[in-house]
């Protein structure tokens, strides 16, 4: 049985080539565990190819961290994607991204953000102060 899609029987302009059967998509986490400071990234690389090569399309990327609404981003010749991911909510959130012309062509992984931990801290009624082991330097 063919595989209906907005690419296939019908190659719209969304679609460098068709079927979209043919379509693999990948996601690789490169940094992660950042801060939850709201201006720390974690970073994950999208690639797209079609019958192994890297290929141009768009993408439609969702990360679940609240207020992140889903974006729609377009590969570079090469495949490839880099997203950045801000939080200000420590916790673990599902990435995912889809191709935009065949949302069955699709990827996720998990990305973490810590809480950030603001000195002094109380301890009953004991103060810590900045650790030990932190240097600031001018």
């Amino acid at each position: 049985m063919e595989k209906n899609t907005i690419c296939h029987p019908v190659t719209s302009p969304e679609c460098p080539v068709s079927p979209s059967t043919n379509y693999d998509l990948n996601a690789r986490i490169v940094a992660n565990y950042a801060p939850a400071d709201g201006t720390s990234q974690n970073v994950v690389v999208f690639y797209l190819t079609y019958g192994g090569s890297g290929v141009s399309s768009t993408i439609l990327i969702s990360d679940h961290i609240p207020t992140h609404p889903p974006v729609s981003r377009t590969t570079g010749t090469d495949g490839l994607y880099t997203a950045y991911f801000t939080s200000s909510n420590p916790g673990s959130f599902n990435v995912s991204a889809q191709l935009r012309s065949d949302p069955s062509v699709s990827t996720s992984e998990t990305i973490t953000f810590t809480p950030v931990v603001t000195y002094p801290v109380f301890l009953g009624p004991n103060r810590v102060s900045t650790p030990p082991e932190t240097y600031f330097w001018d």
